[in-house]
């Protein structure tokens, strides 16, 4: 079965990411499961380096304690590319093992969802609700 993602939260992340990407910016967040969809929470992004990602720690932190107290897990991490919806070799080599990875391609306007799995990325079919 497919992972289902919302469409309403997809469409407002584009949008800001296609206006980032303008700038050679990126945006960035962490992927929510609550065991019937894929939430996107948008974090800060840290980084200052054009066209890269660094999650802020803090808000991280903070959509975990939530995650908790309602019983949703922490899967994963977005990011926007300004071409392409495949991981980079730094993007892989970032992540932890089984985790989800969700890339917005600013340019074709699509999204890539991959398990990061010993230094590998699997893709995954994902279904737009």
């Amino acid at each position: 079965m497919p992972f289902r993602i919302l469409a309403k939260e997809i469409r407002p992340l584009m949008r800001k990411a296609v206006r980032l990407s303008r700038e050679h910016r990126e945006i960035c967040g962490v992927i929510v499961e609550n065991g019937y969809f894929l939430h996107l929470i948008e974090v800060r992004n840290k980084s200052k380096c054009p066209g890269s990602f660094w999650l802020h720690f803090g808000d991280v932190n903070r959509v975990d304690n939530a995650c908790q107290r309602l019983g949703n897990t922490i899967v994963g991490t977005f990011h926007s590319h300004i071409i392409g919806a495949e991981p980079s070799r730094p993007d892989i080599a970032g992540a932890d093992h089984g985790q989800l990875m969700l890339i917005l391609d600013t340019c074709w306007r699509e999204i890539g969802l991959w398990r990061i799995r010993e230094a590998r990325a699997y893709r995954l079919k994902h279904q737009l609700i």
